[in-house]
């Protein structure tokens, strides 16, 4: 083994020091083009890897890439993090590494912080994301509306750049301050000129929405307009006081038409989710998080397991545990979790939802496991954990 590659891949670095093999990488490597998630994710959730493991490998492939370690120290340091079950800190004073430490790095995270793009505390916050998602720190900060990709495209150039001592850091930090400026007054020019804006929402009108969920007739619908026009009060407020609905459904239709404005649920699904709420009493959360349930079970779409598993809210263990435990029970995968105590409601339904998402295109696994950490985190819904990132309005 050659100690002079300027890099090294996940994976190679695992089989040299005889972690992992072939197969089991190459199965890994498969499966993360389906779930488009890092193929260290992958070999976690298979439960090729600890977590400790994988972070260790992770830094080992960074100081690498920062020539602050060669390929044989990294190789006897994951060695050491594996065998010993040791966390990569203590690997690497085990190995000899403050030895080696000779040199400035040029982590992202540092240069995005020194070239004012990000502050410390959402580099921080994303750093412990990245670590409880497994994903990279850029895309978690892309994911989060931390950073641009243009800006991370940008920054992760830059660190080549110093790396091979093509540029300084100082030239490189004041070269992204530029890549910052230029992009911020490029989409104000194209505003101000009219030449740029936002794509227009899609809408559904509380009437509509109504009749769609048979609570109403257009007949109703008109006569309460015209009834609100003349008093000039809400249509809905003149909906509920004339009694043809009450304030929950009123609410809930509200919620919904935001749900249909931010394409997180279509018109057709939003009719189906307000009669229930109307006819059963329950919850926008519940009535959303149920069309999972509704969905075919096309061999394209992802399943409710593939959610729970690829989020680390359940494993294949925990799975099986829950249906011998439930296997007198005939109801869905969800009630089965529920009965074995592996998941609570509020994370069932953001689980469903999450699920309902992903297979109508709004977003894909990578955001899942984004958005299921924060619901796990702040114990939120899932639309609450949407638009505390930003992503709906």
């Amino acid at each position: 083994m050659t100690n002079s590659l300027p890099s090294i891949k996940l994976g190679e670095l695992l089989i040299y020091a005889e972690i992992l093999n072939i197969e089991d990488l190459n199965q890994a490597i498969e499966s993360s083009k389906n779930t488009k998630l890092p193929v260290g994710r992958e070999l976690v959730m298979r439960g090729i890897l600890s977590e400790t493991v994988l972070t260790g490998a992770v830094k080992l492939q960074s100081l690498i890439k920062d020539k602050l370690v060669d390929s044989d120290m990294a190789i006897k340091t994951l060695k050491i993090v594996h065998f010993e079950n040791v966390e990569i800190d203590e690997a690497l004073k085990k190995a000899g590494f403050e030895a080696l430490k000779t040199r400035a790095t040029a982590r992202l995270g540092e240069i995005l912080v020194e070239a004012q793009i990000t502050t410390s505390d959402k580099l921080n916050e994303a750093l412990a994301t990245s670590k409880e998602t497994g994903l990279p720190l850029g895309r978690v900060m892309v994911l989060t509306q931390k950073l641009s990709e243009e800006l991370l495209t940008a920054a992760l150039t830059t660190q080549v750049l110093i790396r091979d001592e093509k540029l300084t850091r100082e030239q490189a930090i004041q070269g992204l301050k530029a890549a910052k400026r230029r992009r911020g007054d490029f989409e104000k020019s194209l505003i101000e000129q009219g030449l740029y804006q936002p794509p227009g929402k899609p809408w559904i009108k509380l009437g509509e929405l109504l009749v769609k969920a048979s609570l109403v007739t257009e007949t109703d619908i008109m006569t309460c307009l015209e009834t609100s026009l003349a008093k000039e009060l809400a249509l809905g407020e003149v909906l509920v006081q004339s009694g043809y609905i009450n304030t929950q459904v009123l609410n809930a239709a509200l919620d919904i038409q935001k749900m249909v404005g931010n394409k997180t649920l279509s018109p057709h699904f939003a009719s189906i989710c307000l009669n229930q709420i109307a006819t059963r009493g329950i919850s926008v959360e519940q009535a959303t998080a149920e069309i999972g349930f509704n969905e075919s079970d096309d061999s394209k779409n992802i399943k409710l397991t593939d959610v729970l598993k690829v989020c680390g809210i359940a494993s294949d263990d925990d799975l099986l545990k829950a249906v011998k435990k439930a296997i007198q029970n005939s109801k869905l995968l969800g009630q089965i979790l529920l009965n074995a105590g592996t998941i609570d409601t509020g994370l069932l339904n953001s689980c469903l939802r999450c699920q309902y998402l992903i297979n109508q295109g709004f977003i894909n696994i990578e955001h899942a496991v984004i958005v299921m950490n924060m619901c796990r985190q702040k114990n939120i819904s899932f639309d609450e954990a949407l638009k505390e990132l930003g992503w709906i309005k």
